[in-house]
Parts: structure tokens; C-alpha cells; sequence
């Protein structure tokens, strides 16, 4: 258990988690890395919990190599890239977290990646809420991307106004 920590100014990251690591980060202030706050990699499974990730030289929270885990009721804001990136065969699970005031996408998936998107807040990200890679489906349950509630089956995306 990381807990109550203020994690900054990293030449790297500011957290990793790998080979198939576990373990809870909760009521944390990740800030000013240079890589990304978070680091989510090989088969790790981590829950992450009421964290304020922010102003990272980097991305957010970045999970590769089929990372999972729960990140749930986070602050994720003014990253220089994604506030959070999943990438290659990865599965998180993201649930009530408020991601905004990116330099980039809110959420961006690519490379066989999936999430699952469940009540969270994403908006005012520049390059807009979510950026996905042709191929990738989301799922989505009540999630607001910037204004809009989101709902997403496998196969099919409905936007209807907030």
C-alpha cells in the first residue's frame, strides 16, 4: 500500500508497476515527472484510488504490455500527453475519475488495447475526450466526455446530450 505520498519530480516516472505486479496507490499526489506519473506494465494489476495525477512532462498514467487495473475516483489533469494511455493487449478498468485539462487526449487506446469506462468525467482535453485507434472498443457505462454521456456496446457508440 502506497498511501498520503507526494511523489514528484522524477527524471523518470513517478510510480511502476510491472511483472505482474498488484499492490493499491491511494491518496497520492503524483506531479512534474518526466515520464509518466503512473507506469502500468507486463500482466500488472494494480488499484489505484482518489489520486491526483497532474502536470506530468509526460502522460498521466500509461498501462502496456496487458496491464489492468483499477483506477477509480482519481483527479488526472494537465499532462503534456494522454491523461491516460493504454496501449498493446492492455485492460484497465477506469471508474469515476475525472480526467481533464490535458495537453492531449483525455483518454487515448490503441494497439489491441480495450477499458472499460465506467461514471467518469473527461473533458477539456485537447485533443479531445477520447482518441481511439481503428479497431478498439471500448466499453462505456455512463461516462460524460466532455458534455455528452456516452454509452458503448461492443459494437455500437451512442452520444446523447448530458
Amino acid at each position: 500500500m502506497i498511501r498520503g505520498n507526494k511523489i514528484w519530480g522524477g527524471q523518470n516516472g513517478g510510480v511502476l508497476v510491472y511483472n505482474g505486479g498488484l499492490g493499491v496507490l491511494e491518496n497520492n499526489e503524483i506531479f512534474d515527472n518526466a515520464m509518466a506519473g503512473v507506469w502500468i506494465k507486463t500482466d500488472s494489476n494494480p488499484v489505484l484510488k482518489r489520486n491526483k495525477i497532474y502536470d506530468g512532462r509526460d502522460g498521466g498514467i500509461c498501462i502496456f504490455n496487458g496491464g489492468k487495473g483499477v483506477l477509480e475516483e482519481n483527479d488526472i489533469c494537465r499532462n503534456a500527453q494522454a491523461g491516460v494511455l493504454i496501449s498493446t493487449q492492455s485492460h484497465p478498468v477506469l471508474r469515476r475519475n475525472r480526467i481533464f485539462d490535458g495537453l492531449a487526449a483525455g483518454v487515448e487506446i490503441t494497439n489491441n488495447a480495450t477499458a472499460t469506462l465506467e461514471h467518469n468525467q473527461i473533458f477539456n482535453n485537447r485533443f479531445g475526450g477520447l482518441c481511439l485507434a481503428s479497431g478498439v472498443h471500448p466499453i462505456c457505462r455512463g461516462t460524460e466526455i466532455d458534455g455528452l454521456n456516452h454509452i458503448t456496446t461492443s459494437t455500437t457508440t451512442t452520444t446523447t446530450p448530458s
